[in-house]
């Protein structure tokens, strides 16, 4: 991601400081209320390991967000997630990435409890010299939340909720909150 994000820069020619650091270092980067947003997407949070690694992340966005910054962050649904337990998906549709045609194929290991670890398989079956496959594979380790826990970490993280979009039969949603400015003395 780093090295992806240093390419597009470039060939936008603007200069971008990219690096690799946990959700809780954040503020030891130097970046202490430097940031009028912090964006959280493509279900991040959700790697984040249980509630306590959870509340680390949004606390560690939080500490670097200037007063009266925003955090923007997409979930899945994971009730909706969960609720189909173990499975493969297949996506209906081939993905197009440099000239190459893919399918991607999602495998969940969905445990009994939601304070369980959980998996997504991820691969991607690539035509590859026209008609064979390159297949690569990745494993990640989940902790899925419900809704109203997010909203609680948030608010344990000095955040106070502006806005959601969730809704229960949407497959994933946005979040929007911001740091109350210091309250002068």
């Amino acid at each position: 991601m780093v090295e992806r994000t240093q390419a597009l820069a470039r060939a936008h020619g603007v200069d971008v400081q990219a690096q690799v650091c946990r959700w809780e270092q954040l503020p030891d980067q130097g970046w202490q209320d430097q940031f009028e947003a912090v964006f959280c997407v493509g279900n991040s949070l959700a790697h984040a390991t249980g509630r306590s690694g959870r509340r680390a992340a949004l606390k560690g966005m939080a500490a670097v967000l200037a007063p009266a910054g925003v955090l923007a962050l997409t979930s899945r649904n994971w009730e909706q997630v969960r609720s189909g337990g173990s499975r493969l998906d297949v996506w209906e549709r081939l993905v197009e990435r440099h000239a190459r045609k893919a399918v991607v194929v999602y495998s969940w290991q969905v445990p009994p409890s939601w304070d369980d670890e959980q998996h997504l398989q991820i691969s991607v079956a690539a035509l590859h010299d026209g008609d064979r496959l390159q297949v690569t594979t990745e494993r990640l380790p989940i902790w899925p939340f419900h809704h109203e826990e997010l909203l609680a970490d948030l608010a344990a993280a000095d955040l106070t909720l502006e806005g959601s979009t969730y809704e229960a039969p949407r497959p994933e949603y946005l979040v929007t909150a911001w740091r109350a400015p210091p309250v002068p003395a």
